[in-house]
């Protein structure tokens, strides 16, 4: 192939789970001289595959690489070396190949136990090699005492620093939920539940240089506008304009440097997006442009679930999206309910392009009543403050009960249920990239808006940063907590 190597492998053990693949396809992918591909699917059957990066095809192999890769069969595995130095960067030969439908696993050894990434968990940043496992699916709980639980994002990176200073990455692009366990020997094991294997090989050699190409494959961050920079405030509970109107002027009394004055839900009504109360903050409207006339700016809240009504008129935007059909379904293909802010909770499924053209003509229409200028998008995970939904979830189905399950949680705590349906793929697939595709719907939203976009997300995958920040979320007031935000 002008692009690289393509092979067929025939698996000649069976891996003990269900519905085991044993013929697969390999391509192995010269991207550059620093990044290598190497993809591993079913050679016969279609499956999942991460839709939010766009992979630019590669027609020609470069001549001269930093990488060397040798396939060995027997057993089924791979090593890269760094050309200039012989040091072997991965080497998959420490264990076993698995390929079914619903668990994939593929072990490593490393050169050194310098290894950092693998976010997002409230730990230091460099990763535990004493058998620690880090769980990869996004959890809208804020941190508990366990460093390694996994959190609101999912980043299956890893960058590693070599004895000799020289430094590599990988990344594996597969949304679904996983364990990375970090071994001393040292070591690394991937267990995923769905999807493919689709790796990319950063050969730097700094740190500096692996990020660049990291981010030339997901994709450059946003440039914030200025302002975004500066000092903001924010908290839940301020209740009404007239007591958000006395905190902006008593900070700016007390001559405290300040570019920017948030609203948390509470600023709606009845929590409700695309709202705002009109009798607590009936002087919204007014404050956002004393706001702009003083040279600062204003941010709003929004939430991806709508509030479900019984009564055609009370809340046009759900309304809108009922007709639309832009919600989120059981496999009986009925909306699933969940609970947030407003209580009874239909999610959007911004998988579907009719719900991405809702979600910006709301925000366009919603901006002419309170002309904000950013959005901090919450609750994105998706957060549910049931577990699954209310009707429960299919527990006797696949994707409610995988054969092996990542975590200490059942995948559906606080969040629905696994079998969902979405305009794309099951919700087993998207959970991971949901807050990607919102980010990205809420970005081209400001775009029109004539502004510079600044959108903040809670959950994360690679890739959001084209479109959004992302904060720390839900943390207590305690120096242990100031001091883990900055990993």
């Amino acid at each position: 192939m002008p692009w690289g190597l393509q092979a067929v492998l025939k698996r000649t053990k069976d891996s003990g789970y269900p519905q085991d693949v044993s013929l697969l396809a390999v391509d192995i992918v010269y991207i550059s001289k620093e990044t290598l591909r190497v993809k591993i699917y079913d050679a016969k059957e279609d499956r999942y595959e991460v839709p939010v990066l766009n992979i630019p095809k590669v027609k020609t192999a470069p001549q001269v690489t930093d990488y060397e890769i040798q396939i060995q069969n027997d057993p089924v595995s791979f090593k890269i070396v760094r050309n200039t130095t012989g040091t072997v960067l991965i080497d998959t030969s420490i264990g076993p190949l698995v390929f079914s439908n619903q668990y994939l696993q593929i072990s490593t050894r490393l050169p050194s136990t310098l290894l950092y990434g693998l976010g997002e968990h409230r730990d230091h940043f460099l990763r535990r090699s004493d058998w620690k496992i880090y769980t990869l699916f996004n959890r809208g709980e804020p941190p508990k005492d366990d460093p390694t639980m996994n959190m609101y994002g999912s980043h299956p990176f890893y960058l590693l620093l070599e004895n000799d200073g020289k430094s590599h990455g990988v990344f594996l692009l597969n949304s679904n939920a996983m364990d990375v366990a970090v071994q001393p020997a040292p070591a690394l094991t991937y267990r995923v539940i769905g999807g493919i294997f689709d790796f990319f090989f950063f050969l730097g050699p700094t740190p500096d240089e692996v990020i660049q190409q990291y981010t030339n494959l997901i994709g450059r961050p946003f440039l914030p506008p200025y302002w975004a920079l500066g000092f903001h405030l924010s908290r839940f509970g301020y209740m009404t304009s007239e007591k958000t109107r006395r905190v902006w002027n008593r900070t700016r009394e007390a001559g405290i440097p300040y570019d920017a004055q948030w609203s948390d839900i509470d600023y709606m009504l009845d929590f409700k997006d695309f709202t705002y109360d009109k009798e607590r903050y009936k002087g919204l409207p007014e404050l956002v442009d004393d706001v702009h006339k003083a040279g600062m700016h204003y941010v709003l809240n929004f939430s991806p679930g709508l509030y479900v009504t019984n009564s055609t008129g009370e809340y046009p935007a759900y309304d809108e999206a009922l007709g639309e059909d832009i919600f989120m379904r059981d496999i009986n293909k009925k909306i699933i309910l969940g609970k947030l802010w407003p209580n009874i909770t239909a999610y959007l499924d911004f998988s579907n392009p009719k719900a991405s053209e809702f979600w910006i003509n709301n925000m366009i229409t919603f901006h002419r009543e309170v002309p904000y200028d950013a959005a901090w998008i919450d609750m994105n995970e998706p957060y549910n403050f049931i577990n699954g939904s209310w009707e429960s979830c299919p527990m006797g189905h696949p994707l409610e009960n995988p054969p092996y399950q990542p975590g200490n949680d059942s995948l559906m705590t606080h969040t629905l249920c696994l079998s969902s349906h979405q305009y794309l793929s099951s919700h087993y697939n998207l959970h991971n990239i949901y807050s990607v595709i919102e980010a990205k719907t809420t970005y081209r939203a400001l775009e029109i808006l004539g502004k510079r976009p600044f959108v903040l997300s809670r959950a994360s995958f690679p890739g959001l940063g084209r479109y959004s920040g992302h904060w720390s979320g839900d943390i207590y007031s305690r120096w242990d907590y100031l001091s883990s935000s900055v990993p």
